[in-house]
């Protein structure tokens, strides 16, 4: 199914990852998604509030970017390659989510 009808959530996700790629774009729609169904419209103007630059606050890390980067991220890019998995740097994100009790 294409077009600018079809719905881009989770299932169109996994469905990508079955075949060895994700679409990023199709990610943003679905953060946007489900924080707006957990979210109280106050809430959710607040996790995306701007800057009187217009620039957005509520930042996101990269995968080599200081841990204080992604402390105070909303969304992190991550890789599956062995030897990020295996990095000091993820061992202390997977920390910092445990923590927060965000993974289980």
């Amino acid at each position: 199914m294409y077009g600018k009808n079809i719905p881009q959530g989770k299932q169109t996700i996994l469905k990508a990852e079955l075949l060895g790629f994700m679409p990023y774009f199709t990610t943003g729609y679905m953060f946007y998604h489900e924080a707006s169904d957990l979210l109280t419209n106050e809430q959710l103007s607040i996790l995306l509030r701007e800057d009187p630059l217009k620039v957005m606050i509520n930042t996101h890390a990269l995968t080599k970017d200081s841990i204080e980067k992604f402390k105070y991220s909303f969304i992190s890019k991550q890789t599956y390659s062995k030897s990020y998995l295996q990095s000091k740097l993820y061992k202390e994100r997977v920390s910092i989510l445990e923590k927060r009790k965000v993974l289980k």
